[in-house]
């Protein structure tokens, strides 16, 4: 769904937070700069808003990023789940390496570390669009289950 460098298209992410807090207006002002021409595209990978799932996610992240003891407690709470259960099931089902290359403690990690950690429902990232001129092209979502919705947009030329 992304475009490749060289493309006809131009790259551009933007964080959910445009979407749900506008709290980042460099990231809308990003939208309609000259860095990206009048009909090319604009790929966005956002994590998918599940609701109170994806507030405790935030807030175990926040906690993690707080060092000492904050972090040894998530990382002892979330290890079964996110190192020991995954395991367990990957392998069950024959997908035992992490497509990411990572061994599951360093994933394990990279998630529990990963902010910022922005979320938007896809129908925000479609009116965020839409209001910044940006006409739908493609999208993959990924239902109710945790991951990024992914969308290509294209500015249209004139």
């Amino acid at each position: 769904m992304r475009s490749s460098p060289g493309s006809a298209g131009s790259t551009l992410s933007i964080p959910g937070a445009c979407c749900t807090t506008r709290a980042r207006c460099g990231a809308r002002s990003a939208t309609r700069s000259s860095r990206s021409p009048r009909g090319g595209l604009f790929d966005v990978a956002l994590y998918n808003d599940q609701g109170w799932i994806s507030r405790y996610w935030h807030a175990v992240k926040r906690l993690h990023h707080r060092g000492g003891a904050a972090r040894a407690l998530m990382v002892a709470v979330h290890a079964p789940y996110l190192i020991g259960l995954r395991a367990v099931v990957r392998a069950a089902t024959g997908r035992g390496r992490i497509e990411r290359g990572m061994t599951y403690w360093h994933d394990m990690q990279d998630w529990l570390g990963g902010l910022p950690f922005e979320v938007a429902r896809p129908e925000a990232v479609r009116a965020f669009a839409a209001a910044n001129g940006l006409v739908p092209v493609a999208e993959r979502l990924c239902g109710r289950r945790s991951g990024c919705n992914e969308f290509v947009f294209r500015r249209p030329p004139g």
